[in-house]
């Protein structure tokens, strides 16, 4: 199915019944499939730069910390009542990853969307792409009505690509790290 020249969405669940390495959803420069442990230095380095994870988990992971949590990320596919759904997204001409984004549910039952990107794309309109990519992807493949994506307050960039992504900002709430998060929500029209 097609929305546009630029953007393709495959109609697939996001509870699929058996794990399959086909892309989720692809926009104009970027192919978003689920992890494999072939992404294991891609995705260690990625989350062993603090800023990277200085917004979201705090601190850097070590190579064993990062390779657990690939495993975890990977077993979950399997899962049939899984809830943490995270993809790589890379790059669609020359493959490179630039990093991950996820669609997870939340202890309150919401559908919260979220993206690591390496800080070697910064600035070149992946953020924007990627986040358009998995707010349409959350809307119109799996049919929320309504997403979430909680910012630290002092992530400007990250704001920035939400609002210019349709969410508005609804609330605020500390977060574990003693720092504010800033609720965004986007709402199916």
């Amino acid at each position: 199915m097609s929305t546009s020249p630029h953007y393709r969405v495959h109609e697939e669940p996001i509870r699929p019944a058996q794990y399959n390495n086909t892309a989720k959803f692809e926009t104009k420069r970027i192919t978003v499939r689920p992890l494999n442990l072939q992404d294991l230095p891609a995705f260690s380095k990625l989350l062993s730069q603090n800023q990277v994870t200085q917004y979201t988990i705090g601190k850097p992971l070590n190579k064993q910390e990062s390779s657990a949590l690939l495993q975890q990320i990977i077993d979950n596919y399997n899962k049939p009542y899984n809830d943490h759904w995270v993809w790589a997204a890379v790059d669609i001409k020359n493959q490179q990853f630039l990093g991950t984004c996820s669609i997870v549910k939340n202890a309150k039952e919401e559908e919260v969307i979220s993206m690591r990107l390496d800080p070697e794309v910064w600035g070149k309109g992946y953020g924007f792409e990627l986040a358009k990519g998995l707010t349409r992807y959350a809307v119109k493949t799996l049919r929320f009505k309504t997403v979430k994506a909680y910012i630290d307050q002092q992530d400007a960039a990250g704001a920035m690509i939400l609002m210019c992504c349709g969410f508005k900002q609804e609330a605020s709430e500390s977060n574990s790290r003693n720092r504010t998060n800033h609720i965004y929500t986007f709402r199916k029209c």
